[in-house]
């Protein structure tokens, strides 16, 4: 926890005058074959650029229902736009905490490339992972310096394949497949169906809404239910 601040302070210091500032609020209820019942989480989650620079973090919470305490999972990330002949992208390196239960800490880090169609977007990119016990956990069972503590998973991939339907004006769908979300990355092989519903308030602000269902292997989504997420946010560029 106290490297990542630091990680964050660094970035504040680093970054130049902010041109644009981003806020995503949204609130979620969901529920899975993990959770102990029914599940509540708020977030806030914050995009300051600069020209084509952009550092970004959030904090998701746990309302109800909490597997570890208040705090859920905490994120921070650094990235940048980019072209590549006549295709536009844009690349992301982030920093992903969650504590899984009282004893057991999950260290995320990862890259990320993105790029956008007129009705398509696919992202992809690569994450490594720590598992690891607290300090609190250590000292609690005796476990001497010399013990591992620690299980690292070296390259995992992230994947991201999005389809996109103007409704209206100011309503637009999505639909897409991936295996990992703002604050949460699962295995290659358990992909999350979700749509989305984005509606323009005004030029800079947007509410929606998205619906998750997760699965508990590749092509078992009839077999192996493994659970759900609804969310509601509002984006507001400032």
């Amino acid at each position: 926890m106290q490297r990542l601040k630091i990680l964050i302070l660094v970035l504040l210091i680093q970054f130049p005058v902010i041109s644009q500032i981003t806020l995503d609020h949204y609130a979620e209820v969901g529920k899975t074959m993990m959770s102990n019942g029914v599940y509540s989480n708020v977030s806030t989650l914050v995009e300051a650029r600069y020209g084509h620079l952009h550092i970004q973090g959030g904090a998701l919470l746990s309302v109800i229902n909490p597997q570890a305490g208040l705090i859920n999972t905490i994120t921070v990330g650094v990235g940048g736009e980019f072209q590549v002949k006549n295709f536009k992208m844009k690349m992301d390196g982030f920093y992903l905490w969650k504590p899984i239960s009282e004893n057991l800490r999950a260290y995320n880090g990862g890259i990320i490339v993105t790029s956008r169609f007129q009705h398509f977007g696919v992202k992809l990119g690569v994450n490594t992972r720590v598992y690891g016990l607290s300090k609190a956990a250590t000292m609690k069972y005796h476990l001497s310096d010399a013990v591992s503590t620690a299980l690292w998973e070296p390259v995992n991939l992230m994947y991201q394949f999005s389809y996109y339907q103007p409704l209206s004006t100011k309503c637009n769908l999505e639909v897409r497949i991936t295996n990992y979300d703002k604050y949460m990355i699962l295995q290659e092989t358990n992909p999350m169906i979700m749509s989305r519903v984005d509606y323009a308030i005004s030029p800079n602000m947007w509410l929606y809404a998205e619906l998750y269902y997760m699965q508990a292997g590749l092509l078992n989504m009839r077999v192996n239910y493994f659970g759900y997420n609804g969310r509601g946010g509002l984006i507001w560029e400032l």
